[in-house]
């Protein structure tokens, strides 16, 4: 059987050169407060409390960290603690306070760090061997990019109640008098009639009232747009291939029916059971051992308030599956992970982000390889 996690090392002086071009660089931030012995601070202090804020942040970015890549910064922890600086490729102060009363020094920084650099190295550090070819390994990338076309927002819909009861209680007295007149007069004949009436009537009204009701929230109807997914299988290719894996392109599978599984994504989160039935056949039948699927969901664009540029968001879920046995097995899971990429422009903004986005699943698939191959 080939094996996937075997392949993942190559020396630490193959990779290095190879992921240094396309490092990914993530932010954190840090606060740290120092005792100050007189009335000002002094130069060394303050590169104190900077020192402890950038610990601080990287202690952040350890835990901004996938699972799988936590554990293994916790595996060559001791290692990080001496050299997790440089690592580091910028830092920049956003405040620092000086309280008299208590004499002590505050600061926030904000650090990047090159994440994929460090990930890589700790790889290679991991112990796993590299005494096979990265050739016998191949992985078939099945994320599929979507873009939103429409959402619909729906408003709260409100259901109030009311019940009344009326009771009415009373009394009427009618009186009635009449008097009749007749008078015959020579050849005429008068009549006259007079009827009186009155009456009084009372009366009580008693009303109960309950009142309640419910209200009724939809979720958004969000309808996608399967877009070509070929930068991200370009961005998976170079994260991956600097670790000596293969990825091979889905349209060189003849029988993979690449656009059930566009059209499965394009209308739900999951591929139907008949869609996974086959695209796993098909793998198979190739001998292809790997297969990532998932999505990548880019949102609309906004634009950023503080740098005027055009800001986009994506999010990324994907799972790994084992297709070396009969049935299939999922080693790993990805997500979800949302990133975000700015420019001048949407194109740029939307490039960035996806390329953000696709490092982070090579880096957070690696780590979850070497994870496993280490227990």
């Amino acid at each position: 059987m080939k094996l996937l996690t075997v392949l993942v090392m190559l020396g630490l002086s193959l990779i290095v050169p190879n992921v240094v071009a396309n490092a990914q660089l993530l932010q954190e931030r840090g606060t740290a407060m120092v005792d100050v012995q007189k009335s000002k601070v002094s130069d060394d202090e303050r590169e104190l409390a900077v020192q402890r804020a950038r610990f601080a942040a990287f202690k952040q970015y350890e835990a901004m960290q996938p699972p799988s890549a936590q554990k293994l910064l916790l595996e060559h922890s001791d290692y990080l603690l001496n050299n997790y600086e440089q690592y580091i490729t910028e830092t920049v102060v956003l405040g620092e306070r000086f309280e008299k009363s208590s004499k002590t020094f505050e600061i926030t920084v904000r650090i990047s760090v090159n994440s994929t650099t460090l990930t890589s190295n700790l790889l290679a550090m991991s112990g796993l061997g590299a005494s096979n070819t990265a050739a016998n390994s191949e992985i078939v990338s099945l994320i599929v990019a979507r873009s939103r076309s429409s959402v619909q927002t729906f408003k709260d819909r409100d259901y109030d109640r009311l019940d009344a009861n009326l009771s009415v209680n009373g009394e009427s007295q009618n009186l009635e008098s009449s008097a009749d007149q007749e008078s015959i007069q020579s050849a005429q004949i008068a009549t006259s009639s007079q009827l009186n009436q009155s009456g009084t009537v009372n009366g009580s009204v008693s009303i109960t009232t309950e009142t309640g009701g419910s209200v009724t929230r939809k979720a958004d109807k969000i309808e996608w747009v399967v877009a070509d997914s070929l930068n991200v299988d370009q961005q998976l290719l170079s994260v991956l291939t600097n670790v000596g894996l293969n990825i091979v392109p889905s349209e060189f599978i003849d029988t993979l029916d690449l656009a059930a599984i566009r059209a499965d994504f394009g209308d739900g989160n999951d591929l139907s059971q008949a869609t996974q039935q086959k695209m796993v056949k098909s793998l198979q039948d190739y001998e292809i051992p790997y297969v990532i699927i998932g999505t990548l969901d880019v949102d609309f664009p906004i634009i950023d308030p503080v740098t005027g540029n055009t800001k986009i968001f994506v999010t990324v879920n994907a799972k790994l599956l084992d297709l070396t046995n009969r049935f299939p097995r999922m080693k790993s899971a990805i997500g979800p992970i949302q990133f975000s990429g700015e420019g001048p422009t949407e194109p740029v903004a939307r490039t960035n982000a996806i390329k953000r986005a696709a490092e982070q699943v090579g880096t957070e698939l690696l780590s979850s390889m070497a994870v496993k191959g280490m227990n």
